[in-house]
């Protein structure tokens, strides 16, 4: 179970949990997105296809500690984001400098004005890392 294997070895993966919360938490305010690119959503169709670029420095941190993800949904009156969808981005490189280059292609699956945002957030990779869900950047 997963609470045998925290407290196996004098409570060895309890801690190697703890360091690995405590080393994203003290990096991420250190993330900075260098640049997003995707297409203007306001003239998009059905079938339309969308590609989503993002380049972002990652500080301390390294490609697996984060999720890049396209969120995208209806626009509200207000322009607020309704029925939203999310799209995650793909690692595709390393540039210089510590910044990592995402992407996604998507086609459009819905009509009708679209509202959008791309986020990263702190990878959830085992059963103990709802306590990071708070750490988001929008860009």
């Amino acid at each position: 179970t997963a609470a045998a294997d925290l407290s196996a070895n004098d409570h060895a993966g309890s801690r190697e949990v703890a360091e690995r919360h405590q080393r994203i938490r003290e990096g991420f305010p250190e993330l900075e997105v260098v640049s997003v690119e995707h297409a203007q959503t306001d003239s998009l169709k059905i079938g339309d296809e969308v590609r989503v670029s993002l380049n972002v420095r990652l500080g301390p941190l390294a490609p697996e500690d984060v999720h890049a993800e396209f969120v995208y949904g209806r626009s509200g009156r207000y322009g607020e984001l309704r029925d939203a969808e999310t799209i995650g981005l793909e690692l595709d490189s390393r540039l210089s400098d510590g910044v990592f280059h995402y992407t996604v292609k998507f086609p459009i699956t819905r009509a009708g004005r679209f509202a959008t945002g791309v986020r990263i957030r702190a990878a959830k990779v085992g059963p103990y890392d709802d306590v990071l869900a708070d750490l988001t950047c929008w860009a």
